[in-house]
């Protein structure tokens, strides 16, 4: 929602908001943008009386300000509304969903097409450290959004990627998530299955291809499109194949070929394969609008893979064992989108034409049963190593690390993003 503020103050919104907790990224993000934000939620916020009120997801009945809203029939919105109603309009919307690598993947895309002169209009889920912010507003043709499959918001709980409209559309992978509002791996492959359904004849749906590792929930989810669906990875059997692999110090390189025929050489400053797959989703679509190989590899050679301090989200309830394409991550797997202190958020956006309020929370990742969580694990990765990234990711945990567990901390690596956690881990993306 920070984000969203952002956003809206660009256009020429006044914004102002509340919050029962605000802390970086959020905080200094609003901070720098001249936006003003409460520290409580009160009926009293809403005077004067908003035009509109923007209702994030984890806001439910009971909250003073919704009741107020509700009351006095404010007209509301969710954020993704918003997103549809006031920025996708006459943009080509390109959308990164899966249940890994969306943050990473966007983050690649939005710097590809910068490098190239698109001047893209993007929204990620975290703060990408090429741009230093987590959006961007650069008036191009293109949106770029990372698309979640979250629910959208307490009147409507179908995933907030249904209003996106995609005209190019990447699923990164698909493993069961979000157990809470999705009772069972059908359900949640139905939604990304709905989601393809959403993409225009004219469009393009890239995926993840290398069947035995991605599993046969990608192929169904795309089976039934009505614009070309296009595969990446690295088996022969692909649309797009990464090949050719060397590794020198911190960077990869490898060579990409599409239907057989050399398409170009690419570097990344990371290494690891599931880098290699999120750059070749990003580069299969800034192909496609007409990016150049060779502006592509300068973009990819520059770009800072991992996103800096993940922005307040909703924690994964299920744990999840190491596979797909982020295979040896072990227990810690939110990949991006761990929440670092509990939180919600709130802003109120005021101008002549429009004044909004908006609401977000997000919960402690508080794992009660360490043994069961390192029980779903294979024994091979049960001893975990957890080497610090130069970026890290937090975990806030409430209760006492398993003896299994191995921290190495790398020297000035702080965890100060964490204010509230009773300990905090920091582990590296692998």
């Amino acid at each position: 929602m920070a984000p969203l503020a952002g956003m809206l103050r660009e256009r020429g919104f006044r914004v102002t908001g509340s919050d029962s907790g605000v802390y970086p990224p959020a905080s200094t993000l609003l901070e720098s943008l001249g936006i003003s934000f409460f520290h409580t939620f009160d009926a009293a916020h809403m005077q004067p009386t908003p035009n509109l009120a923007v209702i994030g997801n984890i806001i439910a009945r009971g909250n003073p300000e919704l009741e107020e809203v509700l009351d006095r029939k404010i007209p509301y919105r969710s954020m993704p509304e918003i997103l549809e109603e006031v920025f996708l309009p006459e943009k080509h919307s390109i959308v990164v969903s899966g249940t890994h690598g969306k943050t990473t993947t966007t983050a690649m895309l939005a710097w590809i097409f910068h490098t190239a002169g698109k001047n893209p209009n993007f929204l990620v889920g975290g703060v990408a450290e090429n741009f230093g912010k987590s959006y961007g507003l650069g008036g191009g043709g293109e949106f770029i959004l990372e698309g979640d499959e979250y629910e959208t918001a307490f009147w409507d709980r179908g995933p907030k990627f249904f209003h996106y409209h995609p005209d190019d559309l990447i699923i990164t992978s698909l493993e069961y998530d979000h157990a809470d509002i999705y009772p069972d791996f059908e359900a949640y492959q139905l939604a990304f299955r709905r989601l393809v359904n959403l993409v225009p004849r004219r469009g393009r749906v890239v995926i993840w291809g290398d069947a035995e590792e991605s599993g046969p929930a990608l192929r169904r989810a795309a089976e039934k499109a009505f614009c070309p669906v296009e595969t990446y990875g690295f088996n022969d059997g692909n649309d797009w194949v990464a090949s050719g692999f060397t590794i020198d110090g911190e960077t990869m390189r490898f060579r990409v070929a599409q239907r057989g025929k050399p398409f170009g050489e690419f570097a990344l400053v990371a290494t690891g394969r599931h880098n290699v797959l999120n750059a070749m989703a990003a580069l299969i679509v800034a192909q496609g609008r007409g990016i150049p190989a060779a502006d592509i590899a300068k973009a990819l050679a520059t770009s800072t893979i991992l996103p800096t301090i993940p922005l307040p989200s909703k924690p994964r309830l299920k744990p999840r064992a190491a596979a797909g394409p982020d295979a040896g991550s072990g227990p810690f797997s939110n990949r991006g989108q761990t929440p670092c202190a509990a939180k919600c958020f709130r802003m109120r956006c005021q101008s002549p034409s429009l004044l909004a309020t908006a609401s977000f929370s997000a919960a402690f990742f508080a794992p009660s049963n360490w043994a069961a969580r390192i029980a779903s694990i294979p024994k091979p990765l049960r001893k975990v190593s957890v080497p610090l990234a130069r970026t890290p990711v937090c975990f806030p945990v409430l209760t006492p690390l398993p003896s299994t567990l191995e921290t190495k901390p790398s020297p000035g690596i702080s965890c100060s993003s964490c204010p509230t956690a009773a300990l905090t881990v920091c582990a590296k993306k692998f």
